[in-house]
């Protein structure tokens, strides 16, 4: 069969990576002295799987008089390949009349090696987000607390020169809702500005816990006070270990809720 190419590959054996890729070149002429539009074709050979090979480019291009293509394959092993040592070439053949024009290309070898292929890197997965959404709380909380006693002394002072019987009521049910909102407020903010999933449902949670948190809380403030007047060491070894609980346990609470709802794990 007459031969109107010239082939010649870069490497005559391929090594792949871990991941059971690699590529190699080829340099393909038209020694044949006339215009041709040739076709590369990838003919595996053994037990080598036509998938395992891609041709970078278009497989048809122009040939001028002793006009030169590079033609690039990727090569990628299937996972489940076995272990062994596989060829393939690179043909061309003349597009108007493949079935006289046909040229075999040089035999490119390459290795498959044995055992369990390494995960490709990936990103580490990203935090859990307790300790953001604590720290969203805990700013929430002190900033909502300083927004509430300032809201709630002013509102206090209005509605005191309206309805007297109202003023302390208004001014502590402030006080408490303000740093209720800015506590859920802050876990919304801190988790979305670290860019975590379901800031909004956490601090959807968050509200919810700490509320019932609260009430229960008030049971334990009636022992803080008791301890605060019972004597000054016992009242401030009280309060430091009852106020950390307090902040921390709802943060946790919401955002494992969260994970748990989402992705089925704390």
């Amino acid at each position: 069969m007459p031969s109107l190419f010239d082939i010649t590959a870069s490497q005559s054996r391929v090594n792949l990576d871990s991941q059971r890729r690699g590529e190699v070149s080829f340099t393909v002429t038209n020694t044949g002295g006339r215009l041709v539009r040739g076709r590369a074709r990838i003919v595996p050979q053994g037990t080598a799987a036509p998938e395992w090979f891609t041709l970078e480019g278009n497989a048809e291009r122009n040939f001028d008089v002793a006009g030169v293509q590079t033609y690039l394959v990727q090569i990628a092993v299937a996972a489940a390949a076995p272990a062994g040592n596989y060829v393939f070439r690179l043909d061309m053949l003349d597009v108007a009349n493949p079935d006289e024009f046909y040229t075999e290309g040089p035999a490119v070898a390459f290795e498959v090696k044995g055992g369990e292929i390494p995960p490709d890197d990936e990103e580490p997965p990203p935090p859990k987000g307790y300790v953001t959404t604590v720290v969203g709380a805990v700013v929430g909380i002190l900033a909502g607390l300083t927004a509430g006693i300032i809201l709630g002394i002013i509102l206090g002072v209005i509605v005191n020169s309206i309805n007297n019987d109202l003023a302390g009521f208004v001014a502590v049910g402030t006080i408490a809702l303000v740093p209720w909102i800015g506590s859920s407020l802050g876990v919304y903010i801190a988790l979305n500005t670290r860019k975590l999933g379901w800031p909004r449902e956490t601090a959807g949670v968050f509200a919810a816990v700490i509320f019932v948190w609260s009430v229960v809380s008030v049971l334990v403030t009636v022992g803080m006070v008791n301890a605060l007047t019972s004597g000054t060491l016992e009242g401030i070894l009280f309060f430091f270990i009852i106020l950390p609980l307090w902040l921390i346990a709802p943060g946790l609470i919401a955002r494992a809720i969260v994970l748990r709802w989402k992705t089925g794990s704390f």
